[in-house]
């Protein structure tokens, strides 16, 4: 037998069982209900049928049935206005589950929409059995009101997309034009922008739309567009999917070096583009970055093909970390191969150019990148190990005390 079986077979009568129910929903998690697809409450549904054995003959059974599928569907609608304010501030807030929270409340939407004359129907059974069983006229009335209002009630509404949500498309009409205003001080026509970038896309020279969208600062659709033209990821093995185009990693037999070829019809097509891949790092639009097999940083363009140096020393390839968009920090190798000894460098590269810049010298580790924020580890004069935190903007670097705890960030790179 179920605990919640156990709990209601206590009940002697429908009297016991309508406190119960009020009880059961003063204290019921109404919020966490809210966002599931259920319409009814299974342990309160259980209870119900007991009664409907045990005691079909007595007003409170079906009072108690009415009030079983009345509350939780009212409750999910007024629910809906608190989904809808969570969700149009977790957009504003840029946060993500703005989105998981959207599909939620459409779920519910559509199942309140999917549901109410069932809902309704049920309630006009169990108002006529009250009644026969000697319901008064005022607890008649009560349910009859709840009913009425339910049945004139249209308020249900869906949305294809977040940002067809009233309030959103609002929001991001007023932090478009406050976005236009900022770019107009700085001698950008955001407008004119945004079109050239479009034209680029059209024409496929993904790295140029890719220079314009960052300079845009999120104005229109601009972050959606940067995701899209510099798109890079695995498709499935060593197929890669690169600023809309196909390609495929090839491993060599002890599967460590890799030679890059085009996919044209589902096939590998001619001569590799590039060989003596050691690890891809990362792209900007059609152009890669990655580390051949003398462990140099590379830069090579999938569409001119042209491979070129990046930088003069071998670089710790497995250790990136993100700067802001379009620039990366990368440490260098320490010739020696040991992390303590201090000859590496931490250097900026900027991905739509290929420039780079040293930012720090002398440095055994790295454990943090914030903007232009850095926490490493450098070896002073006494030839200790120090943490210390460097604020590039300030130029100043603080040695960070013994008790405080530093996390690596590991970036997704």
């Amino acid at each position: 037998m179920s605990a919640d079986m156990v709990r209601i077979d206590g009940i002697q009568n429908s009297t016991s069982a309508l406190a119960y129910l009020e009880n059961f929903f003063d204290t019921y998690d109404w919020e966490t209900f809210a966002y599931s697809n259920d319409i009814s409450i299974r342990q309160i549904d259980l209870l119900v049928s007991q009664q409907m054995v045990t005691s079909a003959d007595q007003k409170n059974t079906w009072i108690l049935a009415f009030l079983s599928v009345y509350t939780p569907y009212v409750k999910k609608i007024s629910a809906c206005g608190d989904m809808m304010n969570d969700i149009v501030t977790s957009y504003k807030n840029s946060n993500l589950d703005a989105y998981s929270k959207f599909d939620s409340y459409n779920g519910v939407v559509r199942v309140l929409i999917a549901e109410k004359n069932d809902v309704i129907a049920k309630g006009e059974k169990y108002i006529t059995n009250a009644e026969k069983y000697g319901a008064s006229g005022t607890e008649l009335y009560d349910m009859n009101s709840k009913l009425d209002a339910l049945r004139n009630f249209d308020g249900f509404t869906t949305f294809e997309s977040v940002e067809s949500i009233p309030q959103i498309k609002t929001y991001i009409l007023e932090n478009n034009e406050a976005i236009k205003r900022e770019l107009l001080e700085d001698g950008i026509d955001a407008d004119s922008e945004y079109q050239k970038a479009l034209t680029y896309i059209k024409a496929k020279k993904y790295d140029a739309a890719l220079d314009t969208l960052l300079r845009l600062k999120g104005y229109r659709d601009s972050e959606k567009l940067i995701k899209e033209a510099n798109r890079f990821f695995v498709v499935d093995g060593g197929a890669l999917e690169i600023a809309g185009s196909l390609y495929y990693l090839s491993k060599n037999l002890d599967g460590t070096i890799y030679d890059l070829y085009e996919v044209r019809d589902c096939k590998t097509y001619g001569k590799p583009i590039l060989k003596n891949i050691k690890s891809i790092i990362t792209n900007y639009a059609q152009i890669i970055y990655y580390v051949d097999t003398s462990d140099f940083l590379r830069r090579f363009d999938l569409t001119s093909h042209r491979s070129d140096k990046v930088y003069k020393n071998k670089f710790d390839y497995e250790n990136i970390f993100s700067a802001s968009e379009g620039q990366v920090y990368i440490p260098t190798r320490n010739d020696a191969g040991n992390s303590t000894v201090p000859t590496a460098e931490l250097v900026m590269l900027d991905l739509s150019s290929g420039n780079t810049k040293v930012v720090l010298k002398n440095i055994c580790k790295v454990y943090a990148v914030d903007g232009k924020k850095i926490v490493y580890e450098e070896r002073n004069k006494h030839g200790n190990i120090e943490t210390k935190l460097c604020d590039l903007d300030g130029c100043n670097a603080l040695t960070v005390g013994a008790d405080v705890k530093v996390e690596y960030i590991d970036k997704d790179y």
